[in-house]
């Protein structure tokens, strides 16, 4: 017992301090004037698919959230993103944190935007009629990147609409 007491208290310590901590690359609650850099993307046909919305009854927090939907006559996808410069280095670890409410198949996408494929995603079938936490992690990839929110029309339900709110991602 004693020499194990003994070998525990000789392996050498991490000090917290070498520990990186994670370094936010985004923060976006919708409310200031950073919500007018998310594009709103899809059908090409939908003007009114996507917007921001100012209603604090259909908020997770504050007055506004992103709003999308998709319709099936249209028989394609709509969605919120913008580009994000992420720290550190290729092997280093993010996570995206935000708040969804949907109805019909949502996207939670990290893509490369040189290549336009998937670094990360989180595919959420069904509903949450009220604001579910949602996170999706991943390791590696691009500095820069694409995050988006997306809704899907399929036969289960042929017009998705989601709402997007208090959005984080982090990189250590």
């Amino acid at each position: 017992m004693v020499a194990f007491v003994i070998t525990l208290l000789a392996l050498p310590s991490t000090p917290a301090s070498a520990i990186p901590a994670p370094i936010r690359a985004l923060t976006e609650t919708f409310e200031g004037s950073s919500a007018n850099t998310w594009t709103f993307n899809g059908a090409a046909s939908c003007d009114f698919c996507g917007s921001v919305l100012s209603d604090s009854t259909v908020a997770h927090a504050g007055t506004k959230s992103a709003f999308i939907e998709t319709f099936g006559f249209l028989s394609s996808y709509f969605s919120v993103g913008k580009g994000v410069h992420l720290v550190f280095g290729a092997n280093r670890s993010c996570i995206a944190r935000l708040y969804l409410k949907h109805v019909g198949a949502a996207n939670i996408e990290v893509i490369n935007p040189t290549s336009w494929t998937y670094v990360a995603l989180k595919s959420l079938p069904g509903t949450a009629t009220s604001y579910q936490f949602q996170f999706l992690s991943w390791i590696g990839g691009p500095s820069d990147v694409y995050f988006r929110v997306s809704t899907v029309s399929d036969s289960v339900q042929p017009d998705p609409w989601a709402y997007v709110d208090d959005i984080t991602i982090e990189c250590s």
